[in-house]
């Protein structure tokens, strides 16, 4: 087996796993749990451009409820593969892939939430960014959530051949890109499959019935 994917799933495990789906969130509205908050507090989540979009009070167990909101503002160019499959990868993993990313239509645009800060008071006391579900040992799956918003009914699709890299070492693989989104918020789900040698991402819209957990982690200043 590569090097590079025990220390992936290592990372993964010891960041922390997150909590069993709870009832999916209607058009506006959302919820789920923040991994490992240090107290009750707020959380503010943002697009890739770091534009915050929402935010929520978080109960000192991780508890989260927040209204979404209906016409959030959306970026002027098409969705980008970091833009997708970034906040999905372990921290310090790049993927270099070929292939094309198509939207149908090609004038939708989509907004995703891919992190965020949290607050306690008026302090900011580290950042958000999409938790990680592990499951499996010699084929390990692991399955992050994000809120996308599109301005229309479309569909995303792709399929690539790519190389991870992580602490110097590569690895080869697949992405998939194939979710179907409604008008306004969606919940889409990308499921990392990690086995020797290779890494293959799928990115879907999520099943009935899921949620959208985050990770907590401290500022380092």
């Amino acid at each position: 087996m590569n090097a590079s994917l025990p220390a992936l799933l290592a990372g993964l495990i010891l960041a922390g796993l997150s909590c069993a789906p709870r009832p999916t969130p209607d058009s506006a509205q959302g919820g789920g749990s923040v991994i490992f908050p240090p107290a009750a507090g707020t959380a503010v989540f943002s697009g890739p451009a770091g534009t915050d979009v929402a935010r929520a009070a978080v109960t000192a167990s991780g508890r989260y409820d927040l209204t979404l909101p209906p016409d959030p503002t959306l970026p002027a160019a098409a969705p980008t593969l970091l833009d997708l499959l970034g906040p999905a990868l372990p921290e310090g993993t790049a993927a270099t892939c070929q292939g094309s990313l198509t939207t149908n239509p090609p004038a939708a645009r989509l907004l995703v939430l891919s992190g965020g800060r949290y607050l306690i008071g008026a302090q900011v006391t580290g950042t958000l960014r999409p938790a990680p579900q592990a499951i499996g040992t010699q084929q390990v799956q692991v399955t992050t959530r994000q809120f996308v918003y599109s301005d229309r009914a479309a569909t995303l699709g792709s399929a690539q051949t790519c190389t991870f890299t992580s602490g110097g070492l590569t690895v080869p693989g697949t992405l998939r890109v194939r979710p179907t989104l409604r008008r306004g918020w969606n919940i889409m789900e990308t499921r990392l499959e990690l086995g020797p040698d290779r890494l293959n991402a799928d990115v879907t819209d999520a099943a009935t019935g899921a949620t959208v957990d985050w990770l907590y982690r401290p500022r380092s200043d």
